[in-house]
């Protein structure tokens, strides 16, 4: 769904939703018990636990994009004067694999992508001594850049990443792009000499629009001038906390820890500037695995899920959630306030009338208990708000509203988009 008609709905909804009725019922969660009968309902009285308003919320029903792979996105480039042409099989395969997850992540985002920019391929940049991968891709919303290419859109990633992150592609587009592309950076260079590659998508810092780089922080204002701020990414400040990533029975660097970490690192240096304080685990993660063909076809519609990587953070104020299906990018999810409180509240909000909650049965009974002993009810209650709105295929993401005057915060889910108002 297009922006604009996302926050149209906004509007109607904020200016003539009347108050839905107070009434909390019973929220009934099926589960496989550990008895001979299968069909045994837990029944869990589930009262108001939340201060929100759910008018100052709307929810937003969408279809999911394809996750075909679009022709040229992740071809790697066989120049023989470029790296790139130096990748063995498995290099090569896991750097198509991160382009094609970027592509697709973007499309989730509501980004407007129309494939790859010409015939352009994966390369080193710079050629000699290449910082990152990049590609050229194209924007449906061209717009003049200082790149002279209107319909830009980069997709990079660092070549240089630690031990400690997991090498994702990010793109850089808009105002940002065009900031990117001016000499204002590093010894006066420009792109990734100048700034250093991207470590995350675009977010808030004090009301502005603005995107982390290795060497510091573009931010464009309500005019649309750019400013750049050198400094260390917060995620290399600051030590990783040791549990992060961590789920019994994984060895240590598996490809799920790598990608709680990375998307650690992206929280730390894109929410630090909204406020968001360093994330310590609960705990070691946890995986709900899921039962019952209809169950997990129905989550993504054409495909199946398997269950859910989950790890929480500072008393459960904050998650990472990893939805464990093949056609999604390896990306673990952040939820945070206000949506993880309204997900745990289980809060109907205008939009969401009509929507018949999914059946999200877990393996058994025990299986709810022993991943998190103590925290029972915050899982089934995580679960509740799953079943309603649907999994979370997005971080949060920042639109203008339908005036392109106030910043108001959305998040992409399975069954569409929540979107907050502007107080958030």
């Amino acid at each position: 769904m297009r922006a604009g008609l996302i926050f149209a709905f906004l509007t109607v909804f904020i200016g003539s939703c009347t108050a839905p009725k107070t009434k909390e019922e019973p929220l009934i969660l099926p589960v496989e018990a550990e008895t001979e009968s299968p069909e045994e309902i837990i029944e869990i009285e589930v009262p108001p636990v939340t201060s929100l308003n759910p008018l100052d919320f709307a929810f937003v029903p969408d279809t999911l994009p394809s996750f075909n792979a679009v022709p040229g996105v992740g071809v790697i480039t066989r120049e023989s004067r470029d790296r790139a042409s130096s990748l063995n099989n498995e290099e090569r395969a896991g750097l198509t694999k991160a382009f094609i997850d970027a592509y697709i992540d973007s499309l989730l985002r509501d980004q407007s992508l129309e494939g790859v920019l010409g015939v352009d391929q994966v390369h080193g940049w710079p050629l000699i001594n290449p910082i990152s991968w990049t590609q050229n891709w194209q924007t449906a919303e061209p717009m003049a850049n200082s790149w002279g290419l209107p319909s830009l859109v980069l997709a990079i990633m660092d070549r240089e990443t630690k031990e400690t992150e997991q090498n994702r592609v990010f793109t850089v587009h808009g105002g940002i792009l065009d900031f990117y592309g001016r000499s204002h950076g590093i010894n006066g260079a420009n792109g990734n000499a100048g700034y250093g590659s991207p470590r995350g998508e675009q977010f808030l810092y004090d009301n502005k629009l603005a995107q982390r780089f290795d060497h510091g922080l573009i931010i464009i204002d309500e005019n649309g001038a750019g400013s750049f701020i050198e400094e260390l990414a917060p995620s290399r400040l600051i030590e990783l906390p040791p549990l992060t990533g961590v789920f019994s029975g994984f060895v240590d660097g598996n490809d799920i820890q790598m990608a709680f970490i990375s998307a650690w690192n992206v929280a730390m240096d894109s929410g630090m500037a909204e406020g968001i304080p360093i994330l310590y685990p609960d705990g070691n993660g946890f995986y709900i695995s899921l039962v019952g063909d209809a169950n997990r076809w129905n989550i993504i519609p054409g495909n199946e899920t398997n269950g859910l990587y989950i790890q929480t953070f500072n008393q459960r104020t904050f998650a990472l959630v990893l939805p464990d299906v093949h056609i999604l990018p390896s990306h673990a999810r952040f939820l945070g306030p206000p949506f993880l409180e309204l997900l745990t509240a289980r809060l109907h909000i205008p939009g969401a009338e009509g929507i018949s909650p999914l059946t999200i049965t877990p393996g058994n009974s025990s299986n709810i208990s022993s991943v998190l002993p103590g925290n029972e009810e915050f899982i089934r209650r995580l679960l509740a708000g799953f079943s309603l709105y649907g999994i979370p295929l997005s971080d949060p993401v920042y639109r203008k509203d339908t005036d392109g005057v106030q910043w108001i915060k959305t998040q992409r889910f399975s069954r569409g988009w929540i979107i907050a108002n502007n107080k958030y």
